[in-house]
Formats: structure tokens, sequence, C-alpha cells
């Protein structure tokens, strides 16, 4: 199983770090929708507990978890690194800003696109 933190921004749920993202780069998710980026990858957890604590970390905007299905799945450490505009996006995955993150001490992954199936938070 896997989860998703969205933020939820003038009643759409979109990428968590919105307000960081060129335009291009936001996604905006709808339950039982695929969602895929443009350029890159999604983030997602593969714990539930996790992602519900790194939920109740964030600023008071509001946000939900959902758990969610995923494809083509791999760590951030494996992330190849793509060339152009993206790369931009590979660095700050590869930055360990999540990582530093005190809540999310598991695995960080990153999937070619999503599915939000169940909201858990």
């Amino acid at each position: 199983m896997y989860y998703k933190v969205v933020s939820v921004r003038y009643g759409q749920r979109v990428s968590l770090m919105v307000y960081n993202l060129a335009p291009s780069f936001v996604l905006t998710y709808q339950p039982g929708q695929w969602v895929e980026p443009r350029i890159g990858k999604v983030f997602i957890l593969d714990d539930r507990e996790e992602a519900k604590a790194y939920l109740d970390s964030l600023a008071s905007y509001p946000r939900e978890a959902w758990e969610c299905e995923a494809e083509n799945v791999c760590s951030v450490e494996n992330i190849p690194m793509p060339s152009g505009a993206a790369h931009v996006i590979a660095h700050f995955w590869q930055s360990g800003y999540i990582h530093a993150h005190p809540v999310v001490t598991g695995a960080i992954l990153v999937a070619d696109r999503i599915k939000l199936t169940r909201r858990i938070a």
C-alpha cells in the first residue's frame, strides 16, 4: 500500500509543494483517476503512520492524506537523472529535503503515476 499527502487549494487537491513549483509541474488529483506528471515523478510514502505524521507536521493550510495505487515505484536514490528543465526537479528529489523532515524516517518513494483511492486523514 502507498500513501500520498496533498494540499487542498480552492477546492482542488494539488501537489503539496505547489507554492514552490512552476504551474506546468503542479499536479491536480481527482480520487479514482490516474495522475501522471508531464516531467518527473510523483512523491509517495509506503507507511500509513508516517504519512499521517507528515500530514500533522505541516503548516495549517488544508491538506489530506490518501491511500493510493502507484505504478513503476522506485526509491528516491534510484531516480534516473533527467535532462533539460526536469533536472531542477531531480535536484530537489536528490537534495535530501524530504529526508531531512523529522517525521519521515522510512523510504521516500516516487512513482510514474498514482491514483488516490481512499482518504485516511
